[in-house]
């Protein structure tokens, strides 16, 4: 397997508190795709990109679900496990998923089907760890997933903090390069926050409307 590093990449998660209709639990949230320049600025996504990127989470004192990205170079992961912990965590404890998709998000060329396609997966909180994170030494549970079709296998690990929440997702899609997201839990860039706000807060096609 090849070990290279491909590309480094930021990505922004805007959360909102309001939920996607009336009659749903889950709360709405988009993935920014962002750029950021040689001189500290960043670019984000394109307006299409911003409708296509957002969708849900699910947050409470029973489980988390948090939707990861899921276009350009991300569309592999809506077929790959997702972030669906149910707690309290112990080590050893089991519980398994399933996932209909939709043929609009087929990754590739090589990974293509007609209509809706079942993806399973399991999960089991398989250890206590201890990462390095940027906001420092971070103590969580590490949860492993796997998700099986009839196009193969694909795995994840999420890591868990009870005091920060989830703080990395690493992926084992099927075509075996590994794409890892790490959360920037102590992050303070004003260029940063200063490129998104103006943006969702005008843009007609975005989230104008979750920030009312």
């Amino acid at each position: 397997m090849n070990k290279a590093l491909l590309y480094t990449d930021t990505l922004g998660l805007m959360c909102t508190n309001k939920t996607w209709s009336s009659d749903s639990i889950q709360k709405r949230i988009s993935w920014l795709y962002l750029t950021k320049s040689g001189n500290g600025t960043y670019k984000l996504n394109s307006a299409k990109d911003n409708y296509r990127s957002k969708t849900g989470m699910l947050s409470s004192n029973a489980e988390l679900f948090l939707h990861p990205p899921r276009i350009q170079q991300y569309t592999i992961l809506e077929i790959c496990p997702f972030p669906y912990l149910y707690f309290p965590l112990s080590i050893g404890k089991k519980w398994n998923w399933d996932l209909k998709v939709g043929d609009q998000y087929c990754p590739n060329n090589t990974i293509k089907w007609t209509g809706d396609e079942l993806f399973k997966s399991a999960y089991q909180v398989a250890d206590t760890v201890t990462i390095d994170l940027p906001a420092g030494k971070i103590f969580c549970y590490q949860i492993h997933a796997v998700n099986t079709s009839k196009f193969g296998t694909s795995t994840a690990d999420f890591y868990y903090s009870y005091h920060y929440g989830i703080v990395r997702l690493s992926y084992l899609p099927f075509d075996q390069t590994k794409i890892e997201i790490n959360f920037l839990t102590q992050f303070n860039d004003p260029e940063l926050f200063n490129v998104i706000f103006p943006r969702y807060k005008n843009d007609a096609v975005s989230w104008d409307y979750f920030l009312k």
